[in-house]
């Protein structure tokens, strides 16, 4: 009985092992036009201040040479909208002006709140300690000629946050749309570390994209799906881009931004990553990897040392399994064009240990909480995909002939 078990468990883990690596070979290949022709672009920095003004409207950017302007929704004019640089324990104030046109840019089926338009907004701080009236809840909607203010204390280390748009039923959509930007948060333990900065320091926002090649729009679904998935990669809005960088130390703040897919990421020369910070701030020690994997909305903050790879091109590359059907693998996503020689004289070190943490102790309540999708009967008799948490929607509404589906406990 047990060598027949042992046989049976060896023939479903081949058979496990041949789904996925069929899947995860399924390349996307629909895109028509040559890679690494555009140079990545940088978000703006804001300037130092405690207030600021951030307006939320519709734009036009180029994500690719040989495409037509493609429509977005962005912060300040852009998308990603500019990074901010907050010192820990500065508070600062900003305001999200909602100046969105009337027409959503990516219009989706009804939603369960029908009084909830698709133009409105709610802004979150992610990662960010936050008072409840700053926060962004995903219900404190803001419609259009109106906004937000928040304000953020800023009590808390260094770290790689990020802000986005955040309203109920919708944010996969508007997050999508462009809302998006950095918010990094400095101290003196990050000062002390003598990593690179400036123009050796480089945010980088990686999303998946479907676009009408013809048009230059994006492409999203009308009706919800659980998982979408494109089949380009934008870097900070540019598909497949290019960065020039020089044979030195650099750091990489990166968010994965995809509405659901994965990243595995490797370096096509085999060279390791330097991890040395994670969603909200550093990591104790150094960690040397040769993948780095983030879920939809993580950040990592990496170093990587391009000093024996003068005059050749390093790409990063996504190698990730999927499970997912009809999910298609990207396996290229941006071009490093490392040059001759290397411009700046400045020291910086790769640290070896850089926090101490004291263990936390070990928790004297443990709670169960479900998280379930479930399929809801609106007033109107319509159905509608809706997540509880332990059986709750976040407004606490109250849904008829709920058919659960439980994803996670």
């Amino acid at each position: 009985t047990g060598a027949c078990f042992m046989a049976s468990s060896a023939l479903v883990l081949l058979v496990l092992i041949h789904l996925i690596f069929h899947v995860a070979t399924q390349t996307c290949n629909s895109f028509p036009y040559p890679k690494f022709v555009d140079s990545l672009p940088i978000p703006r920095k804001l300037s130092s201040s405690t207030c600021y003004t951030l307006e939320v409207s519709r734009i036009i950017q180029k994500l690719h040479r040989d495409l037509p302007p493609t429509a977005l929704w962005g912060f300040g004019g852009s998308s990603p909208g500019p990074t901010f640089e907050i010192h820990s324990g500065i508070k600062t104030q900003i305001s999200y002006v909602n100046n969105l046109p009337e027409e959503p840019l990516l219009p989706t089926e009804p939603l369960m709140d029908e009084d909830q338009s698709q133009t409105d907004i709610v802004i979150h701080l992610h990662g960010g300690v936050t008072p409840s009236r700053s926060d962004g809840f995903p219900s404190l909607l803001v419609p259009r000629g109106n906004k937000q203010v928040s304000v953020y204390p800023n009590k808390q280390p260094a770290g790689t946050l990020w802000y986005h748009a955040h309203p109920e039923s919708l944010t996969r959509v508007h997050l999508y749309a462009g809302l998006l930007g950095f918010y990094f948060i400095r101290d003196q333990v990050e000062k002390d570390l003598d990593l690179p900065k400036d123009r050796y320091e480089i945010p980088l926002v990686i999303s998946d994209k479907a676009l009408n090649y013809t048009t230059g729009e994006l492409i999203y679904p009308y009706t919800f799906i659980e998982e979408f998935f494109g089949d380009v990669f934008t870097v900070n809005q540019k598909i497949f881009p290019y960065v020039d960088v020089e044979p030195r130390l650099y750091r990489f703040r990166i968010l994965n931004a995809c509405n659901a897919r994965y990243l595995n990421l490797t370096l096509s020369n085999s060279q390791p990553f330097h991890q040395i910070g994670a969603d909200v701030g550093f990591l104790p020690f150094t960690v040397s990897l040769s993948v780095v994997n983030l879920g939809p909305g993580e950040r990592a903050d990496i170093l990587i040392d391009f000093t024996n790879y003068s005059n050749q091109n390093v790409i990063l590359l996504n190698t990730l399994f999927s499970f997912d059907e009809g999910e298609c693998v990207i396996p290229e996503i941006l071009q490093f064009r490392v040059s001759a020689t290397a411009t700046s004289t400045e020291s910086t070190t790769i640290p070896t240990n850089i926090l101490q943490y004291n263990k936390p102790t070990i928790a004297q309540t443990q709670r169960l909480i479900t998280l379930s999708e479930v399929q809801a009967i609106k007033p109107n008799g319509e159905n509608q995909t809706a997540s509880l948490l332990a059986g709750l929607r976040y407004s606490c509404l109250l849904y008829t002939s709920p058919s659960p589906r439980d994803r996670q406990k």
